[in-house]
């Protein structure tokens, strides 16, 4: 079986796909939030329904203290599948609805063609419920956690650390139950097999409709280290 190597010491994620224009967002017509998102494709592939990831900075004069009214347009003024997280408040934590909003996380799904460019806006004080994502928690017990993307089913085994217990896209499996042999490395070069690594905790950290993050807390006896953790992130 093959084995996957997973750094522990450093997690970098080098996107492709950027989203570039999302300037403080300061107040202008009626307090109301428009802030102009540019996704551009950087290596040559036409995009679909990718997801985007963006931290917008908030003016504190809006008072923006809930997400529930803002929404994601395109070029056409169409509301695409969204979700938001206000994770830092003027004078207060991300926690404190009293405070308004100083960084809100961005997760939606875009589009554009090879090597171009397309114009998304983010704005408050729409009403009702935008368009959802099609990304669904299908399963969680003790023992295993099971996403959805609709097209595809992703299990993950909360005994033993396999990172993808199964996989399945349609009607195919591309990985069979029991998952991969993986190898993580920590800084130092020390290498810890997950046959000896039994996860001391595995928590749904995200439950969005667009992004679902989950972590791991990794226990292993074959390195110096007494612990260290991975963050999987699926969209």
């Amino acid at each position: 079986m093959k084995k996957a190597i997973v750094v522990l010491a450093l997690s970098a994620l080098i996107s492709a796909f950027a989203c570039a224009g999302a300037g403080a967002a300061t107040p202008g017509s009626g307090r109301s939030l428009s802030v102009p998102l540019t996704v551009t494709d950087r290596a040559g592939i036409a995009r679909a329904l990718e997801p985007v990831t963006s931290g917008v900075p908030v003016a504190r004069e809006l008072d923006l203290k809930a997400t529930e009214g803002l929404r994601v347009l395109d070029g056409a003024d169409r509301e695409v599948p969204a979700q938001f997280e206000i994770t830092s408040r003027w004078g207060g934590g991300p926690d404190d609805r009293s405070r308004p909003a100083r960084w809100v996380l961005v997760d939606f799904q875009a589009s554009t063609g090879s090597g171009g460019s397309t114009a998304y806006t983010l704005v408050s004080g729409r009403s009702g419920g935008g368009p959802a994502g099609t990304l669904s928690v299908t399963r969680n017990t003790t023992d295993a956690l099971e996403i959805s993307t609709g097209a595809a089913r992703f299990a993950f085994n909360k005994r033993k650390f396999t990172l993808f217990d199964s996989v399945d896209v349609g009607s195919r499996r591309l990985v069979a139950p029991g998952g991969a042999d993986i190898e993580l490395v920590n800084a130092d070069g020390a290498r810890l097999y997950s046959k000896d690594v039994t996860p001391g905790e595995v928590v749904l950290e995200t439950d969005g409709s667009v992004r679902k993050t989950f972590r791991w807390w990794l226990r292993g006896r074959s390195i110096s280290c007494s612990a260290g953790y991975g963050t999987a992130g699926m969209t």
